[in-house]
């Protein structure tokens, strides 16, 4: 992501009301629709920059350095995420020998991880968060840049409670925390088992104590979507809600007949929502379903259709505004699609409905097989650019999962969760646990499936914008829109299939990667794993799929290991005594310590020693022509503005 500069908020806010004017001009004042709609993307675009260039600017903070070291840290658990090591996010109250510390920090610590809210203190080893693994590769910098983590690293045993004071907005945050802490140990008390830990995630968004197994089998059926609390589970919470308000006053038939009983309901229905946001952490997902939902009902309550593409337009123009970054984000890309294509599927099928009444039960599978289809094909192409894979069985899982989840699960952990302060929580807890047992096991047969997955290469960014431009075309055209829209998205494919791949990657600790066919070496797994993993992944490999030692492909002894791999001789150097020899020989040359600036000049390949690799950030090679291209994740790395 490119940043946009960083203005004075004077000159943003004038170039947002300079864009509310423009487009209110391109409505009212001019009459040629190309003029229009040429002022209307003028606006538009001046929007969007000056929002981005807000944003950038309000959520600047202070960064740790790029190097590790060690530092004494105090603070209180925010977020806690599953793993061998659970990552535990704090809020900073004090770093040692840091004037300025960072407002946030994430660091991996071995089990038990402290509960929301505990306050904690510790040394920890930090660094600035990474950048991409991979030229193009996903850029965890970013999404910390606009979390506030100004640091990433790991904890020198376990962490250490404290005493730690907190005042005013942290302090209602750290309270809200302890709630959800207590609620999500609650529920795991209550339903003991991996299905009780998921439930506690999907009310709490705590979700540490996700078994890995049952999460990987879950996005295995493509089911994952299911731990992320989002639209879905939003709408699960906020329909019931205004199902349950509505039916009951129904039948108090005097305000039935004079009354909008839909109205109190919407209300009744965003209340519980916002309560459900709160006691979920608010997660970005969670906070755009909660304001789809909310355009939605704020809809109904003014007697204008819910479900139309405005209203989805209007909660995407509303969360980008705030939050612009979430663009480039797979969750913001895949709900909004998700939404589009349901409600135009909706407004297709209700223009060519049929009069003829289906039975209770058809109706409802059929539904619930026309969403999973339309949601399914809609998303499928985002979820295989960003995560480079796809449940072959998806759909399938989803048909056979959703009804115990949206008929059984969500309503017994709503049911508990609005019971919890009276303590007839438990049983409902442990209902929705065993109706979740059952999802587990749908989840882990369609995983267990042969070639339950199905993998794709990494494609250029440029493809998956082209590709949007086509899908909003289909979903929001008509007639030769539709069909341009198709014939845009076909072509955004073809380039993304025929895009050039890599086939030699270089981690930023000297790990080298080759592939040859069908198979990938490593010259190290254990010090780069995530690397490879990354690199396999953009290649549309199998992760899980075994990687070769690269140095058996070579000749090795004490002072380096060279080889003739991929049409090019690559030299790993072991000892420094031999750089001057290999240098004049090898097409490429990987020495892991710095070397002197005039090792380079004799090289006739490529040199990367410890200081350019660190200058890189990991590089991959392209075929070009007869020779090479060569791309770093330096170049693709997020560049937060500087003080």
């Amino acid at each position: 992501m490119t940043r946009p500069a960083a203005l004075p908020v004077a000159i943003i806010m004038l170039l947002i009301a300079g864009a509310l004017g423009l487009r209110l001009a391109a409505r009212r004042r001019v009459e040629h629709l190309v003029a229009s709609w040429a002022l209307a993307l003028l606006a538009w675009g001046l929007l969007g920059w000056g929002a981005a260039a807000w944003r950038v600017d309000r959520a600047a903070a202070p960064v740790l350095p790029e190097y590790e070291r060690g530092y004494d840290v105090a603070g209180w658990v925010s977020r806690v995420d599953p793993g061998r090591r659970p990552g535990v996010v704090i809020e900073v109250a004090a770093i040692s020998g840091v004037d300025a510390p960072p407002e946030r920090i994430r660091v991996r610590t071995p089990r038990p991880a402290p509960s929301l809210g505990a306050g904690v203190s510790g040394r920890m080893s930090l660094t600035a968060p990474p950048g991409p693994a991979t030229p193009g590769g996903y850029d965890f910098s970013r999404r910390a840049w606009f979390d506030g983590i100004g640091g990433t690293g790991f904890t020198y045993g376990r962490m250490d409670a404290a005493d730690v004071e907190t005042r005013g907005w942290q302090s209602v945050k750290r309270r809200v925390s302890r709630i959800r802490g207590r609620l999500a140990d609650r529920i795991r008390d209550a339903a003991p088992s991996g299905s009780g830990a998921i439930i506690a995630a999907l009310l709490t968004g705590e979700r540490s104590g996700i078994d890995n197994q049952d999460a990987e089998a879950l996005r295995a059926s493509g089911l994952g979507h299911l731990l992320a609390i989002s639209g879905l589970h939003m709408a699960l919470v906020g329909g019931g809600v205004f199902f349950v308000i509505s039916l009951s006053l129904a039948l108090i038939q005097p305000l039935a007949r004079r009354y909008d009983i839909r109205k109190p309901a919407a209300m009744a229905a965003i209340v519980a929502s916002a309560v459900y946001l709160v006691i979920s952490g608010a997660p970005v997902s969670a906070q755009r379903a909660f304001i789809m939902l909310l355009v939605a009902f704020l809809a109904l309550i003014f007697d204008r259709r819910a479900l139309t593409l405005r209203n989805v337009a209007v909660a995407a123009v509303i969360v980008l505004f705030f939050t612009p970054e979430a663009l480039l984000e797979a969750g913001f890309q895949m709900s909004f699609s998700a939404a589009a294509a349901l409600v135009a599927a909706f407004d297709f099928a209700r223009e060519r409905g049929s009069s003829r009444r289906l039975p209770a039960p058809i109706q409802f599978f059929s539904s619930l097989s026309a969403t999973s289809l339309v949601a399914g094909a809609a998303t499928a192409a985002f979820a295989a650019f960003h995560f480079n894979r796809w449940a072959a069985y998806g759909l399938f899982a989803n048909l056979a999962a959703m009804p115990f989840f949206t008929l059984w699960v969500m309503p017994a952990a709503v049911i508990g969760l609005a019971l919890t302060p009276i303590g007839l929580d438990g049983v409902f807890y442990r209902l929705a646990a065993s109706g979740m047992d059952v999802v587990l096991a749908v989840g882990g047969k369609a995983a267990e499936a042969p070639h339950a997955l199905a993998f794709t290469a990494a494609g250029p960014g440029w493809a998956l914008g082209v590709y949007s431009a086509g899908f909003i075309l289909l979903v929001g055209g008509r007639r030769l829109a539709r069909v341009l829209g198709l014939l845009v998205m076909a072509a955004a494919g073809l380039a993304w299939s025929t895009a050039p791949k890599p086939f030699l990657w270089i981690s930023d600790q000297g790990v080298v990667a080759v592939r040859e066919g069908d198979e990938l070496y490593a010259s190290s797994l254990r010090r780069s794993r995530y690397g490879v993993d990354q690199f396999s992944r953009r290649l549309g490999q199998d992760p899980e799929k075994p990687v070769h030692d690269l140095k058996t492909r070579m000749n090795c002894d004490a002072d380096a290991c060279v080889g003739q791999i991929s049409g090019m001789k690559i030299s790993l150097i072991e000892r420094r005594r031999s750089l001057k020899e290999e240098c004049r020989q090898a097409d490429l040359v990987i020495f892991e310590e710095p070397a002197a600036a005039r090792s380079a000049w004799l090289c006739r390949g490529e040199l990367y020693d410890a200081v350019r690799l660190n200058r890189a950030g990991g590089v991959a090679y392209y075929r070009k022509g007869g020779g090479y291209q060569i791309k770093t994740a330096r170049e693709s790395r997020w560049k937060p503005p500087k003080p």
